[in-house]
């Protein structure tokens, strides 16, 4: 199949499919390419979207994709999540604010690498968001299918139009305990309907998720394909590459500390 017809977008009436399990896609990636992809979650109607994300970034690495959760701010982990702490990286704000001023874009060849960066910070924050959604190639809104979920996913995408990049990809997770198929698929219709008419935003489809507190069911129809895919429009800016350099750094750091 040609790189541009796996790169097209599914469109609704093929939305069914997409409730049927499937494994991750395994890619074949050429030797010195640069592939990065900054992922955000948003959960309105939750108190936090770090089980989310922790859930989110062990399916890709099972998959495959190296993935790693970077923390803005040192929001402290519960004792739980500190067993993965390995796998975490830690930024303040200045440090973050300094890997994107315009003195650090200067041209300069891509390292080799593949990888998704997760971002956990407090989204109650404006400004947090207005700081870190300009980076982000994809945004997930993981919503319980419920008018609730809808309206408040609508209220945050018309919200920040201003302030994320034009190349964003957003996307929908229904998150929940298993509920009605049909209903699922309507809401996501009407509400992929409303964001092109109203607001240009094209959504994609990502499936149904177990809650993601209850780790061995999350997944059970999550379609993560497009986290595997190069795709021309993501956010190639030296600002990113200068994130990866500096993440890759302080890894080697504690390693060290630790070895």
């Amino acid at each position: 199949m040609a790189p541009e017809e796996r790169r097209l977008k599914r469109g609704l009436g093929d939305v069914s499919r997409l409730f049927k399990e499937k494994p991750i896609p395994q890619n074949e990636w050429a030797v010195g390419e640069f592939f990065l992809k900054c992922v955000a979650v948003h959960r309105p109607l939750s108190s936090s979207a770090r089980p989310f994300i922790l859930a989110l970034r062990r399916m890709l690495i099972e998959g495959g994709m190296p993935a790693e959760l970077v923390r803005i701010g040192g929001n402290p982990l519960t004792a739980h999540q500190q067993e993965t702490r390995g796998d975490i990286q830690d930024l303040t704000w200045e440090e973050f604010e300094s890997l994107n001023r315009p003195s650090l874009r200067k041209s300069r060849g891509l390292n080799e690498g593949k990888q998704v960066l997760i971002f956990d910070f407090d989204e109650g924050e404006p400004e947090h968001l207005k700081r870190v959604l300009p980076l982000m190639d994809r945004w997930i809104f993981a919503v319980p299918p419920t008018v609730d979920g809808i309206i408040e996913s609508y209220r945050m995408m018309k919200g920040t139009r201003g302030v994320v990049s034009s190349s964003l990809q957003y996307c929908l997770v229904f998150e929940g305990p298993s509920g009605d198929q049909g209903l699922e698929e309507v809401l996501f219709e009407k509400f992929s309907a409303v964001l092109s008419q109203r607001l240009g935003i094209h959504l994609v489809w990502l499936g149904s998720a177990a809650n993601s507190e209850d780790a061995c069911r999350f997944g059970d129809r999550l379609d993560l394909s497009h986290f595997f895919l190069r795709d021309t429009s993501e956010i190639d800016a030296f600002d990113k590459q200068s994130l990866f350099e500096h993440l890759r750094l302080l890894k080697g750091v504690q390693e060290s500390f630790l070895s």
